[in-house]
């Protein structure tokens, strides 16, 4: 009986796994450059004076046809020097702007009220959130959109952590396999989770779901709208 048993979970451990590796190495068709979207890059930051400013830098570096790219950076009420590093940094560029998360929704605050507010205001396509403590790559959003072809509702990434010591390092191993197994979950039709700080959409499907404001309240917002856009066909 229990080398049945032991024989049945083993071998749905590998057909799982055989599955998973099937989702993560999955082709997906891309548009061409020429093709790309309007696209609206958003960061909500609160009190993030210490990283802000990296973020930043690495925003203004990204490889996307200029006329094409807007970056909201949503100031959620800091109450250190973030205010100030985010104007002074953005104040001779044109395709970056600044506000504070004023408009209300129901059920939504902290960093989903912030978004919902920069989406409000989004001229983009698609939307692109990252966090203000992170810095992404020159081709991060030209990557990201190349995806978007018919019928795709969502893009979502992946994300290398910084690591000191082996036990970070460690980490990071851990973290890329956690979302290589949602990649494969995903692109096989069962999402398993989504990350926001590495997280794209259409602005189209963020409201056919009805934003934010039509999910429930939930600390994983990002994954609650992954599931929406999800049972919506959009992803």
């Amino acid at each position: 009986m229990f080398e049945t048993l032991f024989i049945i979970i083993i071998s749905a451990y590998f057909i799982q796994a055989f599955l998973l590796s099937v989702g993560a190495k999955k082709k997906f068709s891309k548009i061409n450059e020429d093709e790309l979207p309007k696209a609206t890059v958003i960061v909500a930051a609160r009190n993030e004076e210490n990283n802000i400013k990296n973020c930043l830098i690495s925003l203004s570096e990204l490889n996307y046809p200029a006329d094409k790219l807007e970056i909201i950076i949503v100031n959620d009420h800091s109450e250190d020097n973030t205010e100030k590093i985010i104007k002074e940094f953005i104040s001779d560029k044109p395709n970056f702007k600044t506000i504070k998360p004023i408009k209300e929704f129901k059920n939504v605050v902290g960093k989903a009220r912030a978004i919902a507010n920069g989406i409000e205001i989004a001229n983009g396509e698609i939307i692109l959130t990252t966090d203000a403590d992170c810095i992404v790559n020159p081709d991060w959003a030209k990557t990201m959109a190349s995806y978007y072809t018919k019928d795709v509702g969502m893009v979502c990434g992946y994300t290398n952590q910084k690591y000191k010591n082996i036990f970070e390092a460690v980490q990071d191993i851990d973290f890329i396999y956690l979302l290589t197994v949602a990649a494969g979950a995903i692109n096989i039709w069962k999402p398993l989770s989504a990350i926001g700080n590495n997280m794209t959409y259409l602005k189209s499907a963020y409201k056919e779901v009805g934003g934010y404001e039509n999910i429930e309240f939930s600390v994983t917002e990002d994954f609650q709208l992954l599931m929406a856009i999800h049972n919506n066909k959009k992803v």
